[in-house]
């Protein structure tokens, strides 16, 4: 009889998890305020020897974790869910990830958004969401100065660790008004595979890699650049005017480009990798379009252009564009070196009509131009 109410209790727990993860919430709940990970324990590497230090360390080639966009993230407005950190690699690599608010998330199988725990391995080409749930009794400090949100990511090539990565996200606001959060990757080393076998590095050799890290913030200061020396230089003044046009069926007044296609503009080549752009734009080189790269996750629709060439805004739709898709539009653009950020800028296109509504000028703006400064 004892034999079978143990069998018995052993399905009933069976039961209840499976119960328990049928249940999972469409979106992430609140977190208790209770954080079963900090930057001092509990880390998600596991090995035999805790101790254990890598023979050789290494910068990475390309980055590892990439943001689509970094800045301005706010619960109210923003189109994704938290901060994204899209997670770079092939079929054998896998990431787990951590911070000490719990605020780290990412998609399970059935796409809903589940907290990293140090049980959860997300595969390469998925996204992680940092999602800053707090209350009034949590406040964020307002400046570079203060302490981040330290973000801890590791790498795993078939169940080996081959690489550590720390991200930042800071608030940008004023105390007890609206908060918006922007965020990067601080730094990130990679162990070489020592011959054919993988190298073993211990938990506590990297809990100790992060916490040197930390110590050295700020790594990535901000600072305000001037609209008139950015890396981004218009063509035409930045304006692009349209003309209308008379159709018997249209349902709302449409107007057609001229010689010019859009608003024309090229960036600089200022050391970085590549250039990331959302927001409408194509490569425009001998009268042809040209899509560029799609990069990161394909939510953000960010793409990667070459510093150099002439590229173009535009409406999404054909032409001749109705007016209400001329009415706003925006570019959010980063410039990237490896894994760090180099300058980021927001464009606004903004319509003007004529007296009598037969032109439509659209004057192009650069409303943000922030520049990264990394201490060596």
């Amino acid at each position: 009889m004892k034999k079978i109410a143990a069998f018995l209790c052993s399905l009933l727990l069976l039961f209840a998890a499976g119960c328990q993860a049928a249940a999972a919430p469409d979106s992430p709940s609140e977190p208790d305020g209770q954080s079963e990970l900090s930057s001092e324990s509990g880390s998600v590497i596991d090995t035999a020897d805790p101790d254990a230090a890598p023979q050789e360390t290494a910068r990475p080639d390309s980055p590892l974790v990439t943001q689509p966009w970094n800045f301005g993230w706010n619960m109210a407005v923003s189109s994704t869910p938290g901060l994204p950190f899209h997670l770079e690699g092939g079929e054998t690599v896998t990431y787990t990830a951590r911070d000490e608010n719990g605020w780290v998330y990412a998609r399970d199988e059935s796409g809903q958004l589940v907290p990293c725990t140090p049980d959860v391995s997300v595969p390469a080409g998925e996204t992680l969401y940092w999602i800053p749930y707090y209350d009034d009794s949590w406040e964020p400090e307002f400046n570079n100065s203060g302490s981040p949100c330290w973000i801890h990511i590791a790498q795993y090539t078939d169940g080996h660790l081959t690489a550590l990565v720390l991200a930042a996200a800071v608030p940008e606001g004023e105390p007890g008004g609206e908060t918006a959060w922007y965020s990067w990757v601080e730094t990130s080393v990679t162990f070489p595979a020592a011959g054919a076998a993988p190298q073993e590095v211990g938990k506590n050799w990297a809990d100790n890699w992060y916490k040197e890290q930390e110590e050295k913030y700020p790594g990535a200061l901000t600072h305000e650049g001037d609209p008139a020396e950015t890396p981004l230089h218009f063509t035409e003044d930045g304006t692009w005017t349209l003309t209308a046009v008379e159709e018997d069926t249209q349902d709302e007044k449409r107007y057609a480009a001229g010689e010019t296609p859009g608003v024309l503009f090229t960036l600089e080549d200022i050391g970085q990798t590549q250039w990331e752009i959302s927001g409408g734009v194509s490569l425009y080189q001998d009268g042809e379009w040209q899509d560029g790269e799609p990069f990161g996750d394909p939510m953000g629709a960010v793409f990667l252009f070459p510093a150099g060439q002439t590229l173009c805004w535009h409406p999404s739709v054909e032409s001749p564009y109705p007016a209400s898709s001329l009415s706003y539009g925006q570019m959010r653009i980063t410039a990237r070196e490896g894994d760090r950020i180099l300058a980021y800028l927001e464009v606004e296109m903004t319509p003007a009509l004529s007296e009598d509504e037969q032109e439509l000028t659209i004057t192009a703006t650069i409303s943000r131009y922030t520049v990264y400064e990394y201490e060596s």
